[in-house]
């Protein structure tokens, strides 16, 4: 995989051009998005709007978040 340099909102930190890795979830091709770490906390977001859809300390439960979706 092909990581790639993306903007995302963080809130408290504001709009940041981070490393990022684009994802798929559960073979869903309606859900846009990528993965990142940034201090010590695991994002995925979408990549169209720059929006976090899920955010924690492992990355087990910020991915099953998202397959919840």
């Amino acid at each position: 995989m092909k990581d790639k340099y993306r903007f995302i909102v963080i809130p408290g930190k504001g709009r940041l051009k981070l490393k990022t890795r684009k994802i798929k979830v559960n073979g869903r091709e309606d859900l846009n998005v990528a993965k990142v770490r940034y201090n010590d906390l695991w994002y995925i977001f979408n990549i169209d709007t720059e929006r976090i859809l899920s955010q924690g300390v492992t990355w087990g439960r910020v991915l099953e978040q998202v397959k919840q979706l």
